[in-house]
């Protein structure tokens, strides 16, 4: 996921099909840089001339489309869109970029539109990584091994570098986040006035409500909100009312929002396990390469199956070797194919 670009959102602009939300990240995007803008019109400009040719009845092909794609840019590696400074002795009718965007290019890109990126959008503004929930919530694992479920129309954001140098993130909206404890690096998010620091812990993030919940679950998390400082120990929550923390104790939705029924359509098997794990109190070790992970996993509600059940089904459904951690009463799943 950590390769969609800002495509998606100019797709569904172009198909009049984009939210406030989506047009104003765009709006923010464009108005970035000139290159940005740039590509935005050359996107544009393509859709346009699409119109001048008659539509032919077909049923869509993703994959094939996406393989015409990298089948087109290599054959033709030179020919891709190229951006470097521009020389004084450089003619351009842009500032400070030479852009070669041959007919071939053109063609590609056209191929690139039609593609379905899915249920989140990731682009890089330079130093910084934006990731949108577009269509329902979606599962972002970060750089330091976190992970993030993140509700649709919400926004997360982090500058280069995280995971090494800093774990600092900026939320937009209403995510679960599981922070993989790292003594070194303090886990920190910011919310319009509201900033959360953590080591490893997990817990929901709610600003859609304008009252500022935090619901943790596991772990301590220290909220901050207009000078006014909290400490939420698991099951405890708090939102920020009148100028004031309101404290209550953390419920079934509070933690479960993001799959309550536990249930799977193509989801990755990172994420399956992540969920998995919540359910299960962190019972289930996963080995695997990146590939493998991301093995796709279907099934209905999983919620009322023991513990027992679900790695039967896992087993069932991969390539999977078990191992019992005898000392600490977990078991080690260790996938080396997609069946």
């Amino acid at each position: 996921m950590k390769n969609l670009v800002i495509e998606n959102i100019i797709t569904k602009k172009l198909l009049e099909e984009a939210t406030s939300e989506e047009l104003l990240l765009l709006d923010k995007w464009r108005k970035e840089s000139q290159q940005n803008e740039n590509l935005y019109q050359d996107y544009a400009t393509i859709w346009s001339a699409s119109a001048n040719y008659p539509s032919i009845d077909f049923e869509s092909n993703k994959e094939s489309a996406y393989q015409k794609h990298l089948d087109l840019i290599s054959a033709e590696k030179e020919n891709i869109v190229q951006l470097v400074p521009q020389s004084s002795t450089t003619k351009s009718t842009t500032s400070g970029f030479t852009r070669v965007f041959t007919l071939r290019r053109m063609a590609s890109v056209a191929a690139l539109l039609v593609i379905v990126f899915g249920a989140m959008v990731v682009f890089d503004t330079m130093n910084t990584t934006t990731i949108l929930a577009v269509d329902g919530i979606s599962f972002v694992s970060l750089e330091d091994g976190s992970a993030i479920w993140l509700d649709e129309g919400s926004t997360v954001s982090y500058d280069s570098g995280f995971g090494e140098y800093h774990r600092d993130i900026k939320l937009e909206g209403k995510a679960f986040f599981s922070v993989k404890q790292n003594k070194n690096i303090g886990f920190n998010i910011s919310s319009s006035d509201m900033n959360v620091s953590v080591l490893g812990t997990s817990f929901t993030l709610d600003t859609k409500s304008g009252n500022n919940i935090v619901a943790v679950k596991t772990g301590k998390v220290a909220v901050e909100i207009n000078n006014k400082k909290i400490t939420l120990l698991p099951n405890e929550k708090v939102s920020f009312v009148n100028n004031d923390f309101i404290e209550g104790i953390v419920s079934d939705d509070d933690i479960m929002w993001r799959n309550k029924n536990l249930s799977f359509e193509n989801a990755r098997l990172d994420q399956v396990i992540a969920d998995i794990n919540l359910f299960h109190n962190n019972k289930i070790v996963l080995k695997g390469d990146n590939k493998n992970l991301e093995c796709p996993f279907t099934s209905r509600s999983l919620a009322e199956t023991s513990f027992e059940n679900i790695i039967e089904i896992l087993k069932i459904t991969y390539d999977l070797q078990t191992q019992d951690n005898t000392q600490d009463g977990n078991i080690t799943l260790t996938i080396s194919d997609c069946k």
